[in-house]
């Protein structure tokens, strides 16, 4: 699997301990006033079942216009930017938000506001969408939602491009994993929505290629894959929600949606790792690849 989804290897420890009920107290989101993927509809909805506070963010990147060029004073952009708080506010109460918001405008670069936000309130979930850009774009402008996982201690959800708004929140949810490095942090956060929505919990692990010996050997490594995928999730979380592991075979990316797709998943759960350098302008990844086709929000869950 892709390095994205890796996290540190957990041979030799104990198994899981139940971990604690998901709160989320304070949730940031990261607004574009054209909102293409509605995610304000999302944000409102997770923050009526969890009774969260939102916080959303709109950056005004600096520009040399912004900077003293064209006779723009310190004042003069305090204003616009009160002008642009109140507006989006106007906007928001129009959309009919019905949780506490507080909207913010950091005069920064998205990804930086968004960061500095969630960190400040100590936010427990960061919200955002993404553009899905390919290619010669991604590598150039690099993707905003990639470059805050591993900068913020929450979970960031994001509303892809190919995001279709459902009516259930939550109820069937997929949640991939590298055996290799585990991912019992994301495992574990997606049993427990699990448990709070009452919903279907599949685990899934792709294998590359068939074991060359089809027949007991195969049901060998799919035994011992499903034994390994059960094992991220303390027992006691697990009998509080139905489960099943499942175990495809291809190329990661492909069989995580394609599973998706099949199952009707209300939201897949992908583990995370600490970014390398570029890591949000490379358009070949398995992460960038499910957040670009994604038709359910996607969840990253550092490690």
């Amino acid at each position: 699997m892709d390095p994205h989804l890796q996290e540190p290897s957990n041979a030799g420890e104990p198994l899981p301990l139940a971990s604690d009920p998901i709160s989320l107290l304070r949730v940031v989101v990261g607004y574009d006033p054209a909102d293409r993927q509605n995610i304000i509809a999302v944000a409102d909805l997770l923050a009526s079942e969890f009774c969260s506070e939102l916080l959303i963010v709109n950056a005004l990147s600096p520009v040399p216009s912004m900077l003293g060029v064209v006779g723009q004073t310190p004042e003069s952009i305090s204003a616009r930017m009160e002008e642009l708080r109140a507006s989006l506010e106007t906007d928001l109460r129009r959309r009919g938000v019905t949780v506490p918001f507080k909207v913010l405008v950091d005069r920064d670069s998205p990804a930086n506001a968004l960061v500095t936000t969630t960190r400040k309130y100590k936010a427990d979930l960061l919200l955002v969408g993404t553009h899905g850009r390919y290619g010669l774009d991604q590598f150039l402008l690099g993707s905003v939602s990639q470059s805050v996982v591993g900068r913020v201690d929450c979970p960031v959800l994001v509303l892809g491009p190919q995001f279709e708004p459902r009516s259930n929140l939550f109820q069937t949810i997929l949640f991939a994993s590298d055996l290799d490095s585990t991912g019992r942090a994301s495992a574990q956060y997606a049993a427990q929505l699990a448990v709070r929505f009452c919903g279907d919990l599949l685990l899934l692990h792709v294998i590359s290629e068939k074991p060359h010996a089809e027949g007991r050997m195969r049901e060998w490594v799919e035994d011992n894959q499903t034994r390994k995928l059960n094992a991220l999730v303390a027992p006691e979380v697990l009998g509080e929600c139905n489960h099943r592991a499942l175990i495809a075979y291809g190329k990661p990316a492909q069989e995580i949606l394609a599973a998706a797709d099949l199952r009707r998943a209300d939201l897949i759960v992908l583990g995370a790792r600490k970014p390398h350098l570029m890591d949000d302008h490379a358009s070949w990844s398995v992460l960038t690849e499910v957040l670009r086709n994604a038709r359910c929000p996607v969840l990253i869950v550092s490690s």
